[in-house]
């Protein structure tokens, strides 16, 4: 019997990627008033060092964008200037904020889920708690959950196992009780897997259709989960 729906945030319920894109942007056209460092050549190493920061570590920090700016402008040659940064970093979560929207059927879904199962959110930092919460409240989100963990709570990373163990025990469920949403197979999907979870994988981002390790389920938009889960409970 499913107890509990567990979900991914950015790219599953909100759709994070293109905010980001236009965030990067404004974030590389403060450097180069700033530091007289070229859009193009900035946004270059900032890719770099966020493919080798996010997701790799244990710690929030690493997700940090005032972290990510001051490792490149260093590696670029340029001091950084700390109240310059902490400015355009926070310019950049304004951007997110602006620019990011749940996705349509989003809130449908959870109000429907909601009147049925506990809800959880796993989500990785911002760099810092308050971050993310502001997000979620100014979005309009919270209230639909039972539970929201970040990896400023537990200290872990998704795809560590001690995140969704940790969220299971503050729901009060066992893993195989439980179902597992997001976009991302590897990080969001292959660990609750293998604790026993049903995973459902979401493309809404992005379009995918290449087959997918510990995907039990494929969902093209958030709207089609309702009737997924309704499967599920039938079997």
């Amino acid at each position: 019997m499913k107890k509990a729906v567990l979900f991914d945030y950015d790219d599953t319920l909100e759709n994070f990627a293109p905010a980001e894109a236009v965030a990067d942007v404004f974030i590389a056209e403060q450097i180069q008033k700033h530091y007289d460092i070229a859009p193009r050549d900035f946004l270059k190493e900032y890719n770099n060092v966020k493919v080798n920061r996010i997701h790799k570590g244990s710690q929030s920090e690493e997700y940090s964008r005032i972290l990510w700016i001051t490792e490149v402008l260093s590696e670029l040659g340029k001091r950084p200037e700390y109240g310059v940064v902490d400015s355009i970093v926070e310019g950049y979560w304004r951007v997110i904020a602006k620019e990011a929207k749940l996705f349509p059927n989003t809130i449908t879904v959870l109000n429907k889920l909601g009147k049925k199962y506990k809800l959880a959110m796993i989500s990785d930092s911002d760099g810092h708690k308050r971050i993310k919460d502001e997000r979620l409240k100014k979005i309009g989100i919270t209230k639909y959950f039972d539970l929201i963990v970040t990896s400023d709570d537990t200290g872990y990373d998704k795809p560590d196992k001690r995140v969704f163990l940790y969220t299971c025990d503050k729901l009060g469920v066992h893993p195989k009780e439980c179902i597992m949403v997001g976009d991302s197979p590897k990080r969001d999907l292959m660990t609750p897997k293998r604790l026993g979870m049903t995973t459902v994988w979401t493309t809404e981002c992005l379009r995918r259709d290449a087959p997918q390790k510990w995907v039990d389920y494929e969902i093209s938009e958030i709207g089609e989960l309702w009737g997924i889960i309704e499967l599920i409970t039938k079997k």
